[in-house]
């Protein structure tokens, strides 16, 4: 489904990523995450 050099970003919404505590004092509540996902090869 997804074509060698394709590229896709994918959003997650601060309930489904690190929530209202966050983690520690690195990523603060409510915090978005983002991932940036390209497909450079697929092997068999």
């Amino acid at each position: 489904m997804m074509p060698v050099g394709s590229r896709f970003e994918f959003v997650i919404p601060p309930e489904l990523a690190w929530g209202k505590k966050g983690v520690g004092n690195k990523i603060g509540p409510n915090a978005v995450l983002f991932f940036d996902v390209r497909l450079i090869e697929v092997e068999f």
